[in-house]
């Protein structure tokens, strides 16, 4: 199975099961819930590393590449705490249809950077996702300044995550999904622990050591669905590019109001059916445009190559000596 695949349903359950920690279990405490992920993800993939090596795939990290990979885990934790951070002076619905620009901010920034140009027929399929998209979010829409100015900042390190996540992946000298992962959440679990006791003391002091045994097994098990999850993320960007992971976020977004329809009933409104019609017609249409736009790239440089070789190199030929 594709890996965008497996990561789009993990992607969904997660989702749902941090709901179930919020709600039901009355456990508010994000930051915590993030810190639990990456030390899981620390430890699952260490695991991995002695009881699959060919897998694992590990190289090498040399000097130079230290200090960038202690900023690019600095550069992932910045975007979770800006993420809680605009939470906190944003409404969700005023989150939510901001963050449905991602796919909009990631290939801008790709053109920006890294010269990645696309066809206007590519563009133009992210209207009707990002449109009908921002078309499920529902509720009150109110932020203060400060907390509009932090939310934009919020997407625009979330993007360049993104987009340095694929570097480091499919770059000459990548490193493998699983060796990253270690990194990156053992560097991030070191960095959260501060901020996690600073933001969140109540979860030590209360919640954690006043529970029941089966919440213990759940948080256990939805460190490992984390895991789980990060690991498909990191394939999945490695195999696609940062703008179809935006995209299937936002395809996650609508696919979120339907299972909240037929599980927890819901109602569904008007705007919200054509909403997750536009994204998801969107989506079916960006995968046409964008297998056109490729095939037509690799047929051009294909002629280019093929100019090249039927090009006949000059014979110069030396005039005779005269005596």
């Amino acid at each position: 199975m594709n890996w965008l695949v497996i990561w789009f349903f993990l992607l969904i359950f997660v989702t749902t099961m941090n709901k179930t920690l919020f709600s039901a279990l009355k456990c508010p405490y994000p930051i915590s819930i993030t810190l639990i992920h990456m030390v899981s993800s620390a430890v699952y993939s260490g695991v991995l590393r002695y009881c699959m090596p060919s897998y694992y795939n590990a190289r090498e990290i040399k000097k130079d590449e230290r200090i960038r990979l202690v900023l690019v885990s600095v550069l992932f934790i910045v975007n979770i705490v800006l993420g809680n951070v605009s939470i906190k002076y944003c409404s969700l619905a005023l989150d939510q249809i901001v963050r449905c620009t991602m796919p909009a901010w990631t290939a801008v920034i790709q053109y920006l950077l890294l010269g990645e140009k696309l066809s206007g027929r590519v563009y133009l399929t992210l209207v009707p996702i990002i449109g009908g998209a921002m078309m499920v979010c529902k509720g009150e829409i109110k932020a203060t300044p400060f907390g509009v100015v932090v939310l934009l900042v919020s997407c625009f390190v979330s993007t360049i995550k993104g987009i340095v996540t694929k570097l480091l992946l499919s770059s000459g000298n990548k490193l493998s999904p699983l060796q990253l992962l270690t990194i990156n959440s053992s560097l991030g679990a070191f960095e959260l622990v501060p901020i996690t006791l600073y933001a969140e003391t109540p979860f030590f002091t209360s919640f954690i050591g006043h529970q029941p045994i089966y919440v213990y097994l759940l948080l256990l098990f939805h460190g490992f669905t984390a895991f789980a999850l990060n690991v498909s993320n990191f394939e999945a960007t490695k195999s696609t590019t940062p703008l179809v992971i935006n995209i299937t976020g936002n395809v996650k977004q609508v696919c979120m109001i339907i299972i909240s329809v037929l599980v927890f009933k819901q109602p569904l409104l008007g705007s919200s059916i054509i909403g997750c019609l536009l994204t998801i017609g969107g989506s079916f249409w960006y995968s046409v445009e964008r297998y056109k736009f490729d095939k037509e790239k690799k047929e051009q440089e294909q002629s280019k190559v093929e100019e090249v070789s039927d090009e006949k190199p000059l014979i110069n030929k030396e005039e005779p000596t005269r005596v």
